[in-house]
């Protein structure tokens, strides 16, 4: 991706950039996970998932220093360490959560600029088959619904936050979800990237 549309680089996104471009497989293609010290048995599931397909293009990015000093001689890590302070115990639709999901979009928007294209998924995701033999190759980008109400079956709910999983004041809050997609690498990606990003980190919500 040749584009001046890319944000400056800290030391440790430059960091992370030439792991990623050292272990995209000939295809340029490359999994990312995204994880701290105390979901580390889930990574660990994950990693197995993986290794039990033979799929070993995987990096996973440790957002402290105790995972990745875990994970070091295991597979391969890379360190970026948020200047926000963690809460100490890290809960589904903490203020925490919403930081770490929105850098996911501004790392994997780095990784896209240098023309890796990005398989992303949860730490908790066990894999039953080659993953690059199932993805719809035909696409740029590949998501999960994000905003299906299991007992309505409405496609588009933008109160899903507040409403189905029961957030407080979740109504309305800017929120895009990095569970599992497939992006590649393409100018218009990266900057589709850099721009919920841009969205995310500015906003008064999370």
């Amino acid at each position: 991706v040749h584009s001046n549309d890319v944000m400056p680089m800290q030391p440790s996104l430059r960091v992370i950039a030439q792991k990623a471009v050292s272990l995209k497989d000939d295809r340029g293609n490359l999994i990312v996970t995204f994880g701290t010290n105390d979901r580390r048995h889930a990574i660990v599931r994950f990693l197995r998932s993986m290794s039990s397909q033979q799929i070993e293009n995987i990096l996973v990015i440790a957002w402290d220093y105790d995972l990745y000093a875990y994970l070091l001689h295991k597979t391969p890590v890379a360190l970026y360490e948020p200047k926000q302070r963690l809460s100490h115990r890290r809960l589904f639709g903490d203020d925490t959560f919403f930081f770490l999901n929105a850098l996911r979009f501004k790392i994997i928007h780095i990784l896209l600029h240098h023309g890796i294209h990005i398989f992303s998924c949860d730490s908790d995701v066990i894999v039953g088959g080659n993953v690059w033999m199932h993805l719809p190759w035909q696409y740029d980008l590949a998501v999960q619904s994000d905003a299906r109400d299991g007992t309505t079956g409405v496609e588009n709910d933008p109160d899903l936050l507040g409403r189905r999983l029961g957030l407080r004041g979740a109504r309305n809050w800017t929120y895009a979800n990095g569970g599992t997609f497939f992006c590649r690498a393409a100018p218009a990606t990266a900057a589709l990237f850099r721009r919920i990003w841009a969205r995310l980190s500015t906003s008064d919500t999370p």
